[in-house]
């Protein structure tokens, strides 16, 4: 599997540790890998895994995602949108404030659940 065989879903990135996605850490490549493939997260750590496929795999992916993040900073300009260490974390954040329950907010469109949380997040602390 060269990359996604479809686009990343929100719910896709479940438990997914972000900063190491987009700095390619190879366990969590093989785990992202595995889920898309429907294969257990256990047994996708592989020592012996080729690496060119999983580097381009993890390319494709956080191509994924920072443009997810592109577009939501497309969408709201003059906000200071980062990514959240874990998408868990925005789905806890839109759901505290919101109080959209955990299907709908993991069946969002990634740019979409990046804008909500920098909304969650303006509601909760709008002084920062």
């Amino acid at each position: 599997m060269n990359g996604p065989a479809r686009p990343l879903k929100t719910a896709d990135l479940l438990g997914i540790n972000l900063a190491e996605l987009l700095g390619m850490h190879a366990g969590t490549l093989q785990r992202l890998q595995a889920r898309l493939q429907g294969v257990d997260d256990a047994t996708a750590l592989d020592d012996e895994a080729e690496v060119v496929p999983l580097v381009v795999f993890g390319y494709h992916a956080a191509a994924q995602v920072v443009a997810a993040l592109e577009q939501a900073r497309a969408r709201m300009p003059t906000a200071d949108i980062r990514l959240p260490e874990y998408i868990d974390d925005a789905i806890a954040d839109i759901a505290l404030i919101f109080h959209w329950p955990l299907d709908t907010l993991a069946a969002l469109p990634l740019p979409d659940l990046i804008t909500w949380r920098e909304r969650a997040r303006v509601r909760a602390c709008p002084d920062e």
